[in-house]
């Protein structure tokens, strides 16, 4: 543009400085013949002052002196003067005007005869102011012709500085024409070659086994998907679509594309799991400039194994976490009354059950009995109708179980051909899918451990999660059940299973100063020594068994204990005196009847209690009394009636 722009800008110049010239040599020439004419205005005016001199009137130079004057004043006239543009020639012509008019005067008054020295003298002044004039006319000349040299020089160095650009400007255009010749040259060599690199990149990109993508910032059009993009996401092309719809199954880009381009060009890395191909991966994002547009660049790496892995062993770990809190809420000490609930909340919360729950077999009936179960808010429990269940309700499940293998059930409706009474059983509860583990005492099936409807994901390493806590339910049902015999054999006898001397001791200590109504039977076995010297101890045992069945016959909501060999007390709480004196006469009434089992009893009531101990011998001193007594009428035992205890 500045090539076209330059030859006009001169060809412009020179046609205004060619007419400038002309009008400035018209313009000369202009002043040249205003010079000429002042001249001659000044000659002419010599001659006519000697011709009048002489006598000899010239009026026709006269007017011609007039007319020359006026056009040298205003430029116009026959003779083609033009008015200077000069103001001190202006002003000189004015004065010589009005010379001139002084000399046609005197000239009139010579004609009539006046002195004619005036006239010339008048002449000499006339003659000296036009030379005064000429010389201004000549001295704006000079000036203008000066201007006009300094203009054509000015002219002369720009045209000369012009055409030294335009050359220069011609030459720089060669260079620049040649070097844009070689530059599309190169710029094709290296178009070719990029295009033959990028052919080879995309060549390798494609045989790559990670997802790759490149997609445009602005407008979000797929710029690019490798091979495998195109395998995952089942597509035949990607050209004109939009990066959001086709990978991520949106209807508007994602609010967060702009975040996960870092905006100082460093990589961008995050995770996420596409909805598409319901795969989890690691993402790599960078801005790059893809065919002259701004691009993300995103290579996706598969982490679904191990995301599911992790995912796992994340599981596995609060399984385990599960576990043995469980464990330690199994050992705290509580009844498992009180803890298992828990555990089987715990246990359902964990696996997003509906409904957790034990069964176990009862020893005394043999029947199985849901003793604990936890629901999820809104289930409707159904512990209740799961009671005294015979041990054939479970015949689909015991092959499994005899091989200490759990029950698990992900679909109810799989089973619905092959085990339709199952199916019936579990779909009346509302059961769709259940897992369920044996428990063993003695490696004989005792019970199990289910959940209820847990969701499929959940179901991973269930079994071994509930086979596990089936192993410690078990050691802690054990263990309570052993600190339930060792506390039965220390508060109990084993012989009579009434309370033995350690809890008598206990329960005295508790009833002091209890302020109640109580009455103490002491109850001693005659005899007892030499029935078991003379027929055993068998014998022996089983007198000591049939006076606990005569007190436990009359006294059968008291405290019954046999604090030694032979003797027994009975505790009533709450009992009136005369309701505890029958009760005396009834059991002795008893033990007259047998002549086998006889025994020395002695009583005691007290209608506020406050000392149990000396209640308790007062009751002993009755007791030793009666027994007394039985030996002085039996004086044939061996058993002196001095020695009592």
């Amino acid at each position: 543009m500045k090539t076209r722009v330059l030859p006009v800008i001169l060809f412009v110049i020179l046609l205004l400085s060619g007419a400038w010239s002309l009008l400035s040599v018209l313009s000369i020439q202009g002043n040249g013949r205003v010079i000429n004419y002042t001249g001659v205005l000044r000659g002419a005016s010599q001659l006519l002052v000697k011709e009048e001199l002489h006598n000899s009137p010239n009026d026709a130079l006269i007017n011609r002196l007039d007319q020359i004057t006026d056009e040298l004043m205003t430029g116009e006239g026959e003779h083609h003067l033009s008015k200077l543009p000069d103001s001190d020639y202006q002003n000189a012509l004015v004065i010589l005007k009005e010379n001139w008019q002084e000399v046609k005067d005197q000239i009139m008054e010579v004609r009539l005869g006046s002195g004619k020295e005036s006239l010339y003298q008048l002449s000499e002044e006339f003659y000296h102011e036009a030379d005064s004039v000429v010389s201004k006319a000549e001295e704006y000349t000079e000036k203008q012709i000066r201007n006009t040299v300094k203009i054509f020089i000015t002219l002369f160095l720009i045209i000369t500085l012009g055409i030294c650009l335009f050359a220069v400007n011609q030459l720089h255009s060669r260079r620049r024409i040649k070097l844009i010749k070689d530059a599309e040259a190169d710029n094709k060599k290296e178009k070719e070659k990029l295009e033959k690199m990028s052919y080879t990149l995309r060549s390798s990109l494609d045989d790559l086994p990670e997802l790759m993508y490149v997609a445009d910032l602005d407008t979000y059009d797929l710029l690019y998907l490798n091979k495998t993009g195109m395998q995952n996401f089942k597509m035949d092309s990607y050209e004109g679509k939009k990066c959001y719809r086709e990978l991520k199954g949106r209807e508007t880009p994602c609010e967060d594309c702009r975040q996960h381009v870092s905006p100082d060009g460093e990589t961008y890395t995050w995770e996420y799991t596409n909805p598409i191909t319901c795969r989890h991966y690691l993402l790599k994002n960078r801005d790059i400039l893809w065919d002259n547009r701004t691009a993300r660049l995103e290579i996706a790496f598969d982490m679904t194994r191990a995301e599911t892995e992790m995912k796992n062993l994340k599981y596995t770990l609060k399984m385990e976490e599960l576990i043995m809190e469980c464990v330690r809420t199994l050992y705290r000490g509580r009844k498992m009354a009180e803890t298992i609930p828990k555990i089987l909340e715990s246990l359902g919360q964990f696996l997003q059950a509906e409904r957790s729950y034990i069964f176990l077999i009862h020893k005394n009936d043999n029947l199985v009995y849901n003793d604990f179960e936890w629901c999820k808010q809104g289930i409707e429990p159904q512990q209740q109708n799961l009671q005294a269940l015979p041990l054939s309700f479970f015949d689909c499940w015991m092959s499994r179980f005899d091989r200490r293998e759990c029950v698990l059930i992900t679909d109810v409706e799989l089973i619905k051909e092959t085990s339709p009474e199952e199916y019936e059983i579990l779909k009346n509860q509302n059961i769709h899918s259940l897992v369920s583990a044996p428990m063993e005492r003695n490696g004989a099936f005792c019970g199990l451990l289910g959940v209820d409807n847990p969701p499929q994901e959940r179901l991973t390493h269930t079994c071994t999660m509930l086979q596990t806590l089936c192993y410690f339910l078990m050691l802690s049902i054990k263990r309570e059940e052993d600190e339930e015999q060792l506390k039965r054999l220390s508060f109990h006898d084993t012989l009579t299973s009434f309370l033995n001397r350690n809890r008598f001791i206990k329960d005295t200590e508790s009833l002091q100063n209890s302020q109640i109504p109580v009455g103490v039977v002491y109850l001693d076995v005659n005899g007892l020594k030499e029935a078991n010297d003379q027929k055993g101890h068998a014998y022996g045992d089983s007198l000591l068994k049939e006076a606990a069945k005569r007190l436990k016959e009359v006294f059968y909501d008291a405290d019954l204990y046999r604090i030694g060999g032979d003797e027994f007390v009975v505790i009533c709480r709450y009992i009136e005196e005369p309701a505890f004196n029958e009760r005396i006469k009834e059991l002795k009434k008893r033990l007259q009847t047998d002549n086998d089992c006889r025994a020395a009893i002695g009583s005691q009531w007290c209608a506020k209690l406050m000392d149990m101990d000396e209640l308790t011998l007062q009751a002993d001193a009755a007791m030793y009394a009666d027994k007394k007594e039985f030996y002085r009428q039996n004086s044939g035992s061996a058993r002196p009636p001095e020695s009592s205890k």
